[in-house]
């Protein structure tokens, strides 16, 4: 993994790295991975027999597509991973109805979606959601929840926010952007890190991973 997922990326991604570790050893068959970029979960997965990327943009993905039409047969995929994806569309329905018709019954969903956070991947970034709404949209579309776990509580946004204005702002230069990480970056995941675990409070929260299982077509 880059350095963004050590330095300003860690308040906002560890919590996702370690739920996809805890949870590894239950995924096997095919995997499909729904907005891959450069597939940097891939090795977490090493039980899984067939590891399939596809996103819209390329990078490193085996399949450039549309996520809300994907070219994989129905009913035909054991695990689908989507992470940080649903906010990117202007039809989050869409893609969840498309992944659980390439899901095959009882297959797994992974995801993970944000609560709050600062605009990205502009212009396509429409949406924020809490743990009652992505309830809500995979249960319409034949999901069961079975894990929902928050990606820290509100220091660990805090931090995260301010990680990322600081390179954003301050980072003009390569030279400026590893002395700001090396330095201040380091610190505050550390500080914002330990203060999220003293003092949780989940109601202010980066975003959630979960689990969900497909019960019906």
């Amino acid at each position: 993994m880059d350095r963004f997922y050590h330095y300003e990326g860690k308040l906002a991604t560890y919590p996702i790295i370690t739920f996809l570790a805890k949870h590894s050893h239950t995924c096997y068959g095919m995997l499909l991975d729904i907005g891959c970029g450069n597939k940097p979960y891939k090795k977490i997965f090493s039980y899984i027999e067939k590891y399939v990327g596809i996103d819209r943009i390329g990078g490193k993905a085996d399949i450039v597509a549309d996520v809300k039409f994907l070219p994989i047969d129905s009913h035909s995929t054991d695990i689908v991973l989507c992470n940080q994806v649903l906010e990117h569309d202007r039809e989050p329905n869409s893609i969840v109805a498309e992944i659980s018709r390439v899901l095959k019954k009882n297959g797994q969903l992974i995801l993970s979606a944000p609560q709050m956070g600062r605009l990205h991947g502009e212009p396509d970034d429409y949406y924020r959601f809490t743990k009652y709404g992505l309830c809500y949209l995979l249960e319409q579309n034949g999901f069961t929840v079975e894990v929902i776990e928050a990606h820290g509580g509100i220091f660990r946004a805090l931090g995260s926010h301010v990680n990322f204005f600081i390179i954003e702002y301050f980072g003009k230069s390569e030279y400026l952007k590893n002395a700001l990480r090396y330095t201040i970056i380091t610190l505050n995941n550390f500080v914002f890190a330990l203060l999220d675990r003293l003092m949780p409070w989940q109601k202010d929260t980066l975003g959630y991973n979960l689990i969900a299982k497909k019960h019906s077509d």
